[in-house]
């Protein structure tokens, strides 16, 4: 995990040593800060192999301790807070984790600094809230979308309006759209034909950043090039339409890990997001920490 992608969208813990988790479909990712001098430390592993493995907690345990983390030092991991969009995944985490642990898992009903106007809030994971704190950290009083491109993709709207005669500003989380993340849409592709091979990100994106727009002239350049341009233009077709939802002067905001991934290329070729800040879930998880206890 490069935490140095962005460094002005990591503000200093409130409190110290402080620990955050983001359990995704993919990857559950930590990074921890033991005082206001150390750099941050940052740990990651995949989720259906720590989920699917025989044991667990005993796995999660020999993580931590390979990388020189005494699993067993409740001083060592201070207050912990966990977004997680994987509920199987909070009961052998806390297992793992010294007795008596201070383990917070962010919910709908954390103190987050927008409301939650929808018909469900229990129901929304708990990665887009964040993504959305992050956005109103980086952008205060600002209506907008968050592009988070990860194993899915979510596009989730921020509106922000007068309340009351005094003019305060609140932000509203009012929906969203989701689709299938770039690997979804390559593995239900190549996954139901006999012939076509998988896409690699790597060597997809060393394709599509290459060259001018082309055709591809084999089999595996052509799903390469149809999967990531039709990918980025079906996002700008989202935007697009996003924007005549909102106010004038939302900011588009592209985020996760095909965000950091596909950066130098969204910027050069997709002129309708704003910025690409990989980090603004963590930075929406720091700001959560800093208004405990709740």
């Amino acid at each position: 995990m490069d935490l140095k992608t962005n460094p002005t969208l990591l503000p200093t813990p409130g409190s110290y040593p402080l620990t955050l988790v983001d359990i995704g479909n993919t990857k559950v990712a930590w990074i921890r800060w033991a005082d206001v001098a150390a750099p941050p430390q940052s740990l990651s592993i995949s989720t259906s192999a720590w989920l699917q493995s025989s044991d667990p907690v005993a796995t999660l345990q020999r993580t931590w301790s390979d990388a020189g983390w005494p699993r067993l030092d409740k001083k060592f991991w201070g207050n912990i807070w966990v977004s997680s969009v994987v509920p199987a995944a909070i009961a052998p985490l806390q297992a793992a984790l010294p007795p008596g642990s201070a383990l917070h898992v962010l919910s709908s009903n954390s103190p987050w600094s927008f409301e939650i106007s929808l018909p469900h809030p229990s129901a929304v994971g708990t990665d887009r809230l964040c993504g959305i704190e992050g956005f109103l950290k980086n952008f205060p009083h600002s209506s907008g979308m968050v592009l988070h491109l990860g194993t899915a993709t979510t596009v989730n709207a921020v509106v922000c309006e007068s309340k009351n005669l005094e003019s305060i500003s609140v932000p509203r989380f009012v929906g969203g759209w989701i689709l299938p993340g770039l690997g979804i849409m390559n593995h239900a592709l190549t996954s139901q034909t006999a012939l076509l091979p998988p896409s690699h990100y790597e060597r997809a994106w060393k394709s599509v950043e290459s060259s001018a727009l082309r055709w591809g002239t084999h089999t595996a350049e052509a799903i390469d090039l149809g999967i990531h341009y039709g990918y980025f233009e079906m996002l700008r077709g989202l935007i697009q339409k996003g924007r005549t939802l909102l106010p004038p002067g939302a900011q588009v905001i592209a985020t996760g890990g095909n965000a950091k991934l596909a950066q130098s290329w969204i910027e050069k070729n997709l002129p309708e997001v704003d910025a690409v800040l990989p980090n603004l879930i963590w930075d929406g998880m720091l700001e959560l920490s800093k208004k405990a206890p709740f």
